[in-house]
């Protein structure tokens, strides 16, 4: 054992030393502000080329056929010319426009152009199910050499547009054959999709153990994670949207780090305080899917039906996903890196709103007059923002501009893997940073996987998966509802900050005539909730071959999470738009009270089970597959929170003590629960042809 010992401590080393090196790196890329492009007779396609070259800038198509629309040669002839100024001479009397986005062009259609497009198409509509009659959602359903695409919806149906009947629909879904359509004449398509057969010999992960997809007896469905891995998410869950049939995702919000993500197999299972969450298994022990680095996940698999999933108990009423995570593979170290870039912004926001501060009094005072409400601004209000002499002082503010911005989000993620003489190991490293489109709100995380495999002998294995997880969020203590609603209430005659560039937050213009409202850019700045969270979840097992077809897996490990909420309610002054340095503030800011709210929850969870697995074949046509086991697992979980209830002195210190005696208070809470069990599995089939399969939980 010492000479491997020896062995894993080498390779850690190197591990460390390789990281620091790659963490020590960095480089710098900056924009250029012009370009120069002297070319005769070159297609659009190598000029933006040239322009993303120049620039620095990322090109980005949209319902844009580059073989097509993109199509001809042109001649350019620009001296330290703008990007913009180039653009406009590529699409030159061409169905195209533009959008520049820090640092990206994003290129599509004129809105005319795609509506010609769209008047001309055909409407094709259908569903799509498997071989046992079951609808696909997510299946996707595309135009053959086009761009044009859809997707089955929760009950396989879907509908596409298609140009003529002379178009092609492509169906894939991930473990099926992908199939093609003409059209022809035909205006509702429907698709049975059929099994890709070379995944029937798979090996997939059920419930305490494994089996040949096609010695199945229960509905179970599986995806790797490379095929998650095509689309990039923060949270993972998202990325099991579409690829595993029997499993809605649905986002709850768009808050960064709180998307509140629901998982439901086979729709809503019941209307108790159980709720509908599947119950999540990571390498064997209860877990959390959010915790992971999507990169870091080998497979998926659901367990959806009462077949699969009984040996898991009650727990598994709403459908188990079992989800291991990448080993190492043996050979020379091996080292990759994944970055990613995205471009977040607010997809729809309310076109109707008023910023325009002349003509926003005269409809005020209209409204006032139809509803017979005293209050109105007076012709001299008005005329001071019809012929601003100063449009700081009178200025036509849009809100919803000052609290939505355009944001990077990024993921990173540093795989280091290798082993030999039976050893494997595999780290992954991982980053994300998502700053939320609306001000004030953000989320990052920090994650570290370790696992190591070792065969210590001809018949013992240890293998090891280990999740490191870190993250900070950000948010107001109200919530994004009531920030998004506080912005529309405003009104367009002010700004946030008063114009004398003092610093100070605006409250109201005129207070005698419309109520002000909380300032939201005020709170953004001032009064943000931190969230900070570090969970720990890990596994340990030793598999020890005891006789021939009989084995013996033991596993076990703890999740352990620690979460502290600091809510600090600052005292912010707000002032009239037109203040003078010595006017008094006319209220403080709205931040949900005042004082401190401190809150720490933390949580243990040991499990652990062992087992055995006996296999026996007579003849080769009886097969038998014997497993029996039992696991114990405890939790405890606690809760602590402290109050200061009053104004603190000052905004610097916020501490617990910093805020007045009078005002603290206490409260905590514990929980703890246990549980042991024993569960059984037979497994029996006649030529692979019959099978039948009893499970047992108790």
């Amino acid at each position: 054992m010492r000479p491997a010992i020896t062995k894993v401590l080498l390779v850690m080393k190197l591990i460390a030393i390789i990281m620091i090196t790659v963490f020590s790196s960095v480089s710098a890329k900056s924009f250029s502000q012009t370009v120069t492009l002297h070319e005769k007779n070159v297609s659009v396609k190598k000029i933006l080329k040239y322009i993303e070259k120049q620039s620095g800038y990322h090109v980005i198509l949209i319902n844009v056929n580059p073989e097509t629309t993109l199509a001809g040669t042109i001649n350019i002839n620009l001296e330290h010319a703008t990007v913009e100024e180039a653009l406009n001479e590529c699409f030159r009397n061409k169905p195209i426009t533009y959008t520049i986005i820090q640092g990206t062009i994003i290129i599509k259609k004129k809105e005319e152009e795609l509506a010609a497009e769209v008047k001309e198409s055909i409407d094709i509509h259908g569903k799509v199910i498997d071989e046992k009659g079951q609808p696909l959602p997510g299946v996707n359903v595309k135009v053959k050499g086009a761009t044009v695409g859809s997707i089955t919806g929760a009950q396989g149906e879907y509908t596409i547009k298609v140009p003529d009947g002379q178009a092609v629909l492509v169906f894939s879904y991930v473990s099926f054959e992908t199939q093609e359509v003409v059209v022809g004449d035909k205006r509702a398509i429907n698709i049975t999709m059929k099994e890709a057969s070379n995944r029937l010999s798979e090996v997939i992960v059920v419930g305490y153990g494994t089996q040949k997809k096609v010695d199945l007896t229960g509905a179970v469905v599986t995806v790797t994670g490379s095929e998650l891995n095509k689309r990039v998410a923060t949270d993972p869950t998202q990325l099991l949207q579409g690829k595993l049939p029997g499993l809605s995702v649905v986002q709850g919000s768009g808050e960064a780090g709180n998307e509140g993500t629901s998982l439901r197999i086979r729709g809503t299972g019941t209307f108790s305080s159980a709720g509908n969450s599947p119950f999540i298994i990571v390498d064997g022990l209860p877990g959390s899917i959010t915790a992971l680095d999507p990169q870091n996940i080998e497979s998926v698999t659901v367990l959806k039906d009462a077949a699969s999933a009984s040996i898991y108990g009650t727990r598994a009423a709403n459908g188990v996903i079992l989800i291991t995570t990448k080993q190492g593979k043996e050979g020379k170290m091996q080292l990759s890196y994944d970055y990613n870039l995205g471009i977040t912004r607010a997809s729809a926001l309310p076109n109707n709103m008023i910023y325009n501060s002349a003509q926003y009094m005269t409809l005020w005072n209209q409204a006032a007059t139809n509803s017979n409400y005293p209050n109105k601004y007076s012709d001299a209000q008005i005329a001071l923002y019809t012929n601003p002499t100063d449009h700081t002082l009178y200025p036509d503010y849009n809100w919803l501009d000052a609290i939505f911005n355009t944001v990077k989000v990024q993921t990173h993620h540093l795989g280091i893997t290798g082993g030999s003489n039976g050893t494997t190991y595999n780290v992954g490293l991982g980053y994300v940073d998502q700053p939320d489109v609306m001000l004030g709100y953000y989320y990052k995380k920090y994650n570290i996987q370790l696992n190591l495999t070792s065969k210590l002998n001809k018949w013992a294995t240890f293998g090891s998966a280990i999740t490191l997880n870190s993250s900070e969020r950000g948010y107001t203590s109200r919530g994004s509802q009531d920030q998004f609603l506080s912005a529309l209430s405003q009104q367009p005659m002010y700004g946030p900050i008063l114009p004398d560039g003092s610093g100070r937050y605006t409250n109201s213009v005129f207070p005698s005539v419309q109520t002000p409202n909380k300032n939201p850019i005020a709170i953004a700045k001032n009064a943000i909730n931190k969230q900070n969270d570090y969970y720990l979840q890990s596994s340990f097992y030793l598999n020890i071959h005891l006789l021939k077809g009989l084995e013996w897996r033991t596993n076990g490990g703890f999740n352990f999470d620690y979460n502290k909420t600091i809510d600090f309610k600052p005292v912010i002054n707000q002032y009239n738009w037109f203040a003078k340095p010595g006017d008094a503030p006319e209220r403080t800011l709205d931040v949900n009270g005042q004082g401190i709210d401190v809150t720490d929850n933390n949580s243990f969870y040991p499990v652990a089970y062992t087992q055995f697995t006996y296999s026996r074949s007579i003849n080769n046509n009886h097969n038998f597959k014997l497993l029996a086991g039992t696991q114990v697992e405890y939790n405890k979980s606690q809760n602590l929170e402290g109050l200061r209830n009053l104004p603190f002195a000052s905004n610097t210190l916020q501490e617990v003590d910093a805020g007045p005696i009078a005002s603290q208070l206490t409260n905590g809470t514990s929980n703890i629960y246990s549980l042991h069990s024993y569960y059984g599995r037979l497994n029996y089939d006649y030529q692979e042809k019959y099978l039948l399969e009893a499970n047992a939980p108790v």
